[in-house]
């Protein structure tokens, strides 16, 4: 049994681990973003196909990783937004147990689990398809995913 410090101090983890995976993020697409610009100043606008030229498509991938960004740059204002204290429901800031795995409800763009005293914890967002199969579920019950049945063993 978790108690109520203990389950804080893991969401503490759990959001700074979060937070510093949409950082890195930012990072490595302000990054391609400026590679592309380079690209895109790089080019006198000579023709590469009968509809855009090398600039113009190189600018075009330079707003799609600014997009990227001001996502990302969203995201990481959510995460702020979330407070590290014990929940009996299902929202932002919940940790999900089933026997299938552990969720830190918070968003769904990070690739990898953050791992945690030995233990995975999958980030996905508040309105990610699991919840909604545990969404007014007991500790105890059955749900069907995908994967096959599982027991919600417990929301903190």
């Amino acid at each position: 049994m978790k108690t109520t410090l203990s389950i804080i101090e893991l969401k503490k983890q759990l959001l700074e681990a979060a937070r510093a995976a949409v950082r890195e993020k930012i990072v490595l697409q302000r990054k391609a973003m400026e590679d592309a610009q380079k690209e895109a100043n790089s080019h006198k606008g000579a023709m590469a196909s009968r509809y855009d030229t090398f600039k113009e498509e190189a600018q075009a991938l330079r707003n799609g990783h600014a997009r990227q960004v001001q996502e990302l740059a969203e995201v990481a204002a959510l995460l702020d937004q979330i407070k590290p204290e014990v929940c009996d429901q299902i929202r932002a800031g919940a940790v999900v147990v089933t026997s299938q795995a552990r969720y830190f409800v918070s968003t769904g763009l990070l690739d990898d689990p953050i791992v945690l005293a030995g233990q995975e914890y999958h980030c996905i967002s508040p309105g990610a398809p699991i919840l909604r199969l545990v969404r007014g579920k007991p500790p105890g019950a059955t749900i069907q995913t995908p994967a096959g049945p599982a027991r919600l063993e417990e929301i903190y």
